[in-house]
């Protein structure tokens, strides 16, 4: 009947084979802004599409892209930086935004006190 009782039918339907994700989710920035009324927050139809539902992880600029569609300040910034220049090089490693973000349970953005946590994951 709506877009809204679409997506609310598929993220139950999404839950019934990925749990886990969906528990993520349910913990995420974006879950909450959709809940507070939000319609353009992102929810499993947002990111894995409506009609040719795909896994993002195929490949790093993929995954980056998916986010850009909707924080581009966020991504400028990215490109600016070392972890954008080593993707682009071909570097399979290369953190993309789920890398600090995670993928299904998108937490708030890194404050400088917990940025050496996130960064000594890899360095």
């Amino acid at each position: 009947a709506s877009i809204k009782e679409f997506r609310a039918k598929a993220e139950a339907i999404c839950q019934n084979c990925h749990e886990k994700e969906e528990r993520g989710y349910v913990a995420s920035v974006h879950a909450q802004a959709l809940k507070s009324g939000n319609k353009n927050a992102p929810d499993c139809l947002k990111c894995h599409g409506y009609h040719n539902v795909r896994k993002i992880t195929t490949d790093n600029m993929a995954k980056v892209n998916n986010c850009a569609r909707c924080h581009d300040k966020e991504f400028t910034a990215y490109k600016m930086g070392i972890h954008y220049k080593a993707m682009l090089k071909g570097g399979k490693k290369a953190p993309t935004c789920s890398a600090c973000h995670d993928a299904h349970k998108i937490l708030p953005p890194v404050n400088a006190a917990d940025l050496g946590e996130y960064c000594a994951r890899c360095h």
